[in-house]
């Protein structure tokens, strides 16, 4: 299967997913397993450990946007968000 000029992309993912869902699955299980400090940087910036405290509603809903889908990934990546937070709260040796 090819992209194609204008096609519809979502229409071709459809199509092209159960090809290479495995594939995605194990780059997220290698993600979890080799980059914890990307996954800690991922859930400091979606507010996982934070509460959000935006006034206006729509950036709120944007915060809790990036809070959602930051612990999708945790979870694909078979994270625990608890776990992170100990890799944060340690102190690096200098």
């Amino acid at each position: 299967m090819r992209i194609v000029a204008g096609a519809n992309w979502r229409e071709w993912l459809r199509q092209a997913w159960p090809l290479r869902k495995q594939a995605v699955v194990q780059s997220f299980l290698s993600i979890g397993a080799e980059h914890k400090l990307f996954l800690a940087d991922l859930a400091l910036r979606g507010n996982v450990f934070t509460p959000i405290h935006e006034r206006d509603p729509v950036e709120a809903h944007r915060a809790e946007g990036r809070r959602q889908l930051a612990l999708e990934t945790l979870a694909i990546c078979n994270v625990d968000p608890m776990a992170l937070w100990a890799l944060i709260e340690t102190k690096p040796r200098e």
